[in-house]
């Protein structure tokens, strides 16, 4: 993830004499981390899944999770993580999360999918997200988000909500759901004062 801040720590710079005045100071840092320095905290392939609680508008096939709206109320459309993730531990980093999705027929501009995050179990849940609306395609497509700060505790969970999709083959897909955590590198550090 570009253009994050991330917190300060302490250098000293010596060798600067006392009579020394600063015309000016200037600092750009520019990089990444490669792909293989994150750790992945969670993985689900809906191979053989028993992670999700499933509405009945939601079905687990061997290799995805696929939705559609038939009938019943709220709780009928949503797939919640079964059990809390421990991300207290990765406040300091950033936490990612990522799945695959497609969709199957003529969707609407208010067909589609929804994400929000819990920090309490899935007792309270955060502002719906959209994941996608209308039609995106029969492609996997992957889709990532920063998991924000107030979620990033010891009872995290992940809740997806299919919306609308009632018309006739209108079916909305995910897989491979990933959670990566990726640890800020405090070997270099930059200060101006």
């Amino acid at each position: 993830i570009r253009d994050q801040l991330l917190s300060s720590s302490d250098a000293v710079v010596s060798d600067i004499p006392s009579d020394a005045e600063v015309e000016a100071a200037y600092l750009y840092w520019s990089a990444w981390r490669a792909e293989s320095s994150k750790t992945i905290l969670f993985s689900d392939s809906f191979t053989g899944s028993t992670d999700w609680n499933t509405g009945s508008n939601w079905e687990i096939n061997s290799g995805y999770a696929r939705s559609h709206y038939g009938s019943g109320d709220e709780s009928t459309r949503r797939l919640t993580m079964r059990d809390s993730l421990n991300l207290s531990s990765h406040s300091s980093g950033t936490v990612t999360v990522s799945w695959e999705q497609w969709e199957d027929g003529a969707l609407e501009s208010d067909d589609g999918l929804d994400f929000a995050f819990s920090a309490d179990g899935g007792n309270t849940w955060g502002d719906s997200i959209v994941a996608f609306r209308d039609d995106i395609g029969s492609s996997r497509v992957t889709y990532a988000y920063p998991v924000p700060a107030q979620y990033l505790t010891a009872d995290f969970r992940i809740g997806f909500y299919v919306s609308s999709m009632s018309g006739s083959g209108e079916y909305g897909y995910i897989d491979n759901i990933k959670i990566t955590a990726m640890v800020p590198d405090t070997s270099v550090v930059f200060e101006i004062d």
